[in-house]
This record gives C-alpha cells, structure tokens and sequence, in this order.
C-alpha cells in the first residue's frame, strides 16, 4: 500500500497544472508488471501457469475495457456523435475505475467474482465479449490478493502501450 504525502504550501499556493497521462509503458515494463502478476498468483497458490495467464489477461481486459470506454466517451463527447456506452447508469458500478476503488478485500472479491463477471457474460450486443466471458470463473483465490493484482495496475494507462 502506498503512503501519500501532504503538501506543506498552502491551498492558495497550489499551482494547477493539467493532469497529464504517464508516459507509454516499454516492453521491459509490460514484462515486469506480467512477472509480477505471476509471482503474485503464484505465491497465493494459482500455479498452474494456464491458469494464472488466465486471470492475468481477465484483468488486462477489464481494465483496458474501461479505459477504452472512457476514450470512446470522450471521442463521442467531442464529436458530438452517438455512442452507445457499455458502463452507463447503474452499470457503472462495473467499470475497472469503479470497483477497483472497493476497499475492503472481501467485499471486493465476491463482487468482481459475482457481479463482473457475470455482467460480462450477459452483455448484450457485445457478443465477443460475452464469449471470453462464458466459461470464465476468478480463480485468484482470496480478496486480498485480487487487491494486490489491482493495485500493481494502479499506475498503468494500457490503452498507451507502444505496440511495437
């Protein structure tokens, strides 16, 4: 868990800047934070490596599902033209920027293994997602560390990873 630190300077003297996005992640990057997703599963039991790369890629997918989301809104915003939103009204609470926020482990848990995936199994008109998501159960077996693997996301914008 990370310790943030509180500014000394008064609210006044807070200069605002636009937030601006982390740069794109290097091959060298994707491939530390996969071997530490790995060593994580592991170390709590998922060692079968079908089954950790598994949940690995449910996760990369929830994520950049919601980032994409969020860009497609955006686009659609600024263009003005329809879009037709995967996460919108009570549906947002399934969004990766949502309940990757749930504090309590437990609580996280059950509603990622419950609720998420079981949204993504009955999207409908997103027929490729529902597919991925048919026959998919989380195997990561305990809230902690599923918060564990969330949290080493934290700092990772994946719709920005250079594809080369």
């Amino acid at each position: 868990m990370s310790v943030k630190t509180l500014s000394t300077k008064p609210a006044s003297a807070k200069i605002s800047a636009p937030e601006t996005a982390p740069p794109p992640l290097t091959n060298n990057q994707i491939y530390s934070l996969i071997d530490r997703l790995c060593n994580k599963l592991w170390a709590a039991g998922v060692t079968n490596p079908i089954s950790y790369v598994e949940q690995i890629s449910y996760l990369f997918f929830l994520k950049l599902l919601d980032e994409m989301e969020i860009e497609n809104e955006r686009e659609a915003k600024l263009s003005r033209k329809p879009f037709k939103p995967i996460f919108s009204g009570e549906k947002e609470k399934f969004r990766w920027s949502e309940f990757s926020q749930i504090t309590n482990t437990n609580t996280l848990f059950k509603f990622v293994r419950d609720d998420v995936f079981e949204f993504m199994r009955t999207l409908r008109g997103r027929e490729e997602i529902r597919k991925l998501f048919d026959d998919a159960q989380l195997q990561i077996p305990d809230g902690h560390t599923l918060r564990d693997c969330i949290d080493l996301f934290r700092e990772v914008d994946l719709s920005e990873i250079d594809t080369d």
